[in-house]
């Protein structure tokens, strides 16, 4: 249970981060953002979010693949 613990929390991280992140630097800029300028701060700040992102689940297939050979290597180990 203990090897399986230690596999899945870093690919559970890998899914959580980019959204948490993304959630940050939204509420920093809209923070941050002078009296009138938040929108167009924000503005700016929404076609980057979603560039970023949606890179970051264009390339999971890596977490997937990984998951596939450890899961294979691990089945040809025990077998």
């Amino acid at each position: 249970l203990r090897e399986l613990r230690d596999f899945y929390v870093p690919c559970l991280g890998l899914w959580i981060a980019s959204p948490l992140l993304s959630l940050v630097d939204t509420a920093s800029v809209g923070l941050s953002a002078g009296r009138g300028q938040g929108a167009a701060r924000l503005g700016a700040l929404g076609p980057a979010t979603t560039f970023i992102d949606g890179s970051t689940y264009l390339f999971a297939f890596l977490n997937v693949a990984t998951t596939n050979l450890y899961a294979s290597a691990a089945a040809t180990a025990d077998a």
